[in-house]
């Protein structure tokens, strides 16, 4: 249903109203205007004001004045406590007795606007990645907002996790299949079976995560364009406000939108840098038991979005006609591509500290087929997750005992092998220079069918030494002092690939790379 004649007429004089640079005070400065299919926004001076449109769509129904005025407040309620730089308040637009429109008059209201700071489009982080790319500093600046916002989500009390998922594929498959003037009929039918099996095989997995408390009231609308660069603060915005059943949902179906529409995108290394950022800052074993589902939450928001793309056809001109289609086409071939069933494969890098064993994994993670890339784990940061500290703290003698040390790898192991159990690439980074150790790595990844490649990287006493007094804001720990000790002990007899790790980064990678036949 679309919006009815009487309320066109007086939207149409709210926008009015709004599109004028008179209503802000401002002179000879015009007012910039954004529209969705749901929502206006009006740019004014260093101030926007956005708008519900006064429509009801299938999954929205913004026809009443009432309900808009609560689904701003709720917008409002939503944003704030993760962006209130940006959410500033609700704002009354009224009819005063001369029948002329005010901004928060105290006449009868005819709208509401969610007032926000406004901010520049080169400050959002779609069009920064375009122009820029995105580094290791941004992927873990938008790892850590990510594990912000969920630890601020409130948790919900369902434990039931595999139905809300089904509803969606479900949904999708019947959209799908219905529509075959725009889905190719085969790859719909690809969609529904490998869907299908993803779902079957992480069924457990989603119950004990809602069991668990991962079911929460997330973001819900978690992509590029809703993110913004700040006064050098990273802030989302935008959050689902209008459905809060949409937006109660699995972390890490909220992150999957992210890391889906940042592979679309062509940021696969970024989204590999988000992936692996946040599995370090979060509940290491509780995270990567869910990876079984991660691909599968990837696959429908990329069905989603084809879904979105399908619905403009409806409403697209002649020379957006075809644009969309494609858009809609592509998206379910994504889909089907994000549910291609990765190999297991386990690739160790060990080597004495200040060797680059981290740098070449968190290089090489992302280049490992298919995307986003390999797991990372790390003893670095498994210790200091363990020790419940930020990766960059500094951590005494007491956590560097042989029995601590040991315990360190009997927790890698685990991750190792509960990563390639949901069917994950992993990248093991440890110095791993007792034999037992690559012993029991090559071991883990036998034991749940995995490949394994491992790797041993060397290069001269001074420039490890070097390397290590250089470190800043990283989880290792070592000292020189460590490095002469760990090649005092020296590593017995490697059975590994020997590196050279003096060289630079790109060439030691490509040279890993030629030997997995990435």
């Amino acid at each position: 249903m679309g919006t009815s004649s009487q309320a066109a007429v007086g939207f149409a004089e709210v926008v009015t109203f709004l599109s004028a640079p008179e209503t802000y005070g401002l002179s000879g400065e015009a007012v910039g205007i954004e529209e969705t299919h749901a929502a206006m926004v009006f740019l004014a001076g260093q101030h926007a004001y956005k708008i519900k449109k006064p429509v009801k769509l299938p999954y929205l129904d913004f026809s009443s004045l009432e309900r808009r005025k609560e689904i701003c407040v709720r917008e409002l309620e939503i944003n704030r406590p993760f962006a209130p730089e940006l959410y500033l308040g609700i704002v009354t637009i009224t009819r005063q007795p001369d029948g002329s429109l005010q901004l928060d008059g105290n006449g009868e209201p005819v709208e509401w606007a969610v007032h926000m700071r406004r901010f520049q489009r080169e400050q959002m982080l779609d069009h920064l990645a375009d122009l820029h790319g995105i580094d290791n500093t941004l992927a873990g600046a938008i790892a850590a907002m990510t594990d912000r916002l969920h630890a601020l989500a409130p948790m919900s009390k369902s434990e039931d996790g595999v139905a809300p998922v089904k509803r969606v594929v479900d949904q999708l498959t019947s959209k799908f299949s219905g529509n075959p003037n725009i889905f190719e009929p085969a790859l719909a039918n690809e969609f529904a079976a490998r869907a299908e099996e993803h779902l079957y095989a992480a069924a457990a997995t989603l119950n004990e995560r809602a069991a668990q408390g991962f079911i929460r009231r997330c973001h819900g609308d978690l992509h590029l364009a809703n993110m913004v660069l700040l006064d050098g603060k990273l802030i989302a915005f935008d959050a689902l406000e209008f459905d809060d059943s949409l937006a109660t949902i699995d972390t890490f179906y909220d992150l999957a939108f992210l890391l889906m529409d940042l592979i679309w995108h062509r940021h696969t290394d970024a989204a590999n840098g988000v992936l692996n950022g946040y599995l370090q800052l979060r509940d290491h074993f509780g995270e990567l038991t869910g990876l079984s589902a991660l691909r599968l939450f990837m696959a429908m928001r990329a069905g989603v979005r084809g879904l979105v793309a399908a619905d403009r056809l409806a409403g697209a001109d002649s020379t957006h006609v075809a644009q969309a289609r494609a858009d809609a086409t592509d998206h379910l071939a994504f889909a089907n591509d994000l549910l291609v069933p990765a190999t297991s494969h386990v690739v160790a890098i060990g080597g004495v500290s200040g060797t680059g064993k981290s740098t070449l994994a968190r290089a090489l993670a992302g280049q490992i087929s298919p995307a986003p890339g390999a797991i990372h784990l790390r003893t670095d940061a498994i210790r200091k997750q363990a020790a419940h500290l930020p990766l960059t703290s500094r951590l005494d003698s007491a956590h560097y005992t042989p029995a601590a040390r040991a315990l360190i790898y009997d927790q890698l192991l685990e991750a190792t092998q509960a990563v390639c159990t949901a069917g994950w690439p992993v990248i093991a980074d440890a110095v791993f220079l007792d034999p037992a150790q690559r012993q029991s790595i090559a071991g883990a990844a036998a034991q749940c069918g995995a490949g394994f490649t491992g790797f041993w990287l060397m290069a001269p006493e001074d420039l490890l030494k070097q390397r290590v007094r250089a470190r800043t804001g990283d989880a290792s720990d070592a000292t020189s002092d460590v490095v002469t000790a760990q090649l005092a002990t020296g590593p017995g007899e490697v059975d590994w690939h020997e590196i050279d790790a003096s060289r630079p980064v790109d060439a030691i990678i490509a040279e890993i790379a030629g030997k997995l036949a990435l």
